[in-house]
Formats: C-alpha cells, sequence, structure tokens
C-alpha cells in the first residue's frame, strides 16, 4: 500500500511539475515576438492499456526488467516522437535505461553516456520488443 501511496504521490508530483513547465512557456512566449516565440510540441494521443501495443510494450518492460513496476507516466521533454504523429497512432514515450543519479547530471551535457550494462540492456529491450510484436 506504501508503494501505491507513494507511487501516486510522485505521479501527482510530475504532472505538477509539468503543468509548471507550461506555464513557464507560456510566458515567455507572451513577453516574445511571434518569430521567437518556443513552438510546443503537439500531444501524442493517448493510448489505453488494453490496446496490443500497449500490453506487447509493457509485456517487453517486465521480461526484461523484471523488478520494473509498469505505470503510466509523463514525459515532459520534446522527443522525436512529433515526427511519428501522422504515422501511427500508437506512440509512446519510452527509454529502456535506469539512470542513476549521476546519468541525470550528463543528460545534454558534458560527458553524456550510457554505461555499457545500459547500453546492453537496451539491444536486449528493442530485440525482445521486436520479437513480442511480431507475434
Amino acid at each position: 500500500m506504501r508503494s501505491a501511496i507513494r507511487i501516486l504521490r510522485n505521479l501527482v508530483l510530475l504532472l505538477i511539475a509539468a503543468i509548471v513547465v507550461l506555464a513557464a512557456v507560456l510566458v515567455a512566449n507572451a513577453w516574445r515576438k511571434p518569430s521567437q516565440q518556443i513552438a510546443v510540441s503537439p500531444v501524442a494521443p493517448v493510448t489505453i492499456d488494453k490496446q496490443a501495443a500497449a500490453q506487447r510494450l509493457s509485456r517487453t518492460i517486465r521480461e526484461i526488467f523484471p523488478d520494473a513496476i509498469v505505470v503510466p507516466g509523463l514525459m515532459v521533454a520534446a522527443t522525436d516522437s512529433r515526427n511519428y504523429l501522422d504515422v501511427t497512432d500508437n506512440i509512446f514515450r519510452f527509454s529502456p535505461v535506469r539512470a542513476t543519479a549521476e546519468d541525470l547530471t550528463r543528460f545534454h551535457g558534458t560527458n553524456e553516456r550510457l554505461s555499457v550494462e545500459n547500453y546492453a540492456d537496451m539491444i536486449r529491450f528493442y530485440r525482445r520488443l521486436v520479437q513480442n510484436t511480431a507475434q
């Protein structure tokens, strides 16, 4: 029960953070000329967990990362997924990386890299995802 409450609290905090970021972008855009405004990516369609694609992704995550709890989350960063909105209805902003506190300081910064273990896990994950979706 405590872990469920902790997960729910973290999801609420993440949602609040996303709202703050969106508000900051809106305020920043209000002060800029139209040619200098920050472009906001369109929101990807929400996929219901009962869909086959979501089930296969969830299954693959549990197979490769058996100690992970699979729950929906919110990604506030811009990703390349916006380029695929016209290609598919199933867009999942997910990266099979276990990031430590030290890793987080390197994202988009000096000496950005993945550990060898994370790289191997990513290869195993994508290989298994292809196998699971080809069934």
